[in-house]
């Protein structure tokens, strides 16, 4: 879990659960995902391992609209933040991840894309109202 500095243009200091970019024309989102990991949390060297069955799907609400992609890169640390989109970063059980949603502001897109395919289908996490 991380949380995104005051200075985001979007959700600034909420927590995200992901990170990720902007995919440059011409560049593959699996490119786009190693270059993203590398800049906001200083993983390098990696590969992606794709979780969303290959097929982008679009999130909407009233601040953002994209299409979205998901992987997963397994690293055990130490991370490092060096371009100033992550302010602060923690792990956190897996088992833990509803109740920090129940109490944190979380990122809708990456709550909508993402969790979904990291928890187990019966278990129903749904982000809080804001």
């Amino acid at each position: 879990m991380h949380r995104r500095s005051s200075s985001k243009d979007i959700w600034p200091g909420w927590c995200d659960i992901a990170v990720g970019g902007v995919v440059s024309s011409g560049e593959s989102y699996e490119t786009a995902a190693i270059r993203e990991v590398a800049e906001e949390v200083g993983i390098v060297g990696t590969t992606c391992e794709i979780i969303d069955g290959g097929v982008a799907r679009p999130y909407d609400d009233d601040r953002v609209s994209l299409l979205g992609r998901c992987f997963m890169v397994t690293h055990s640390g130490p991370l490092h933040f060096a371009d100033g989109e992550v302010a602060d970063a923690w792990w956190v059980a897996f088992e833990d991840i509803d109740a920090l949603i129940r109490r944190e502001s979380v990122l809708p897109d990456s709550l909508a894309l993402l969790w979904p395919l990291l928890r187990p289908s019966d278990r129903v996490a749904r982000p809080p109202e804001r």
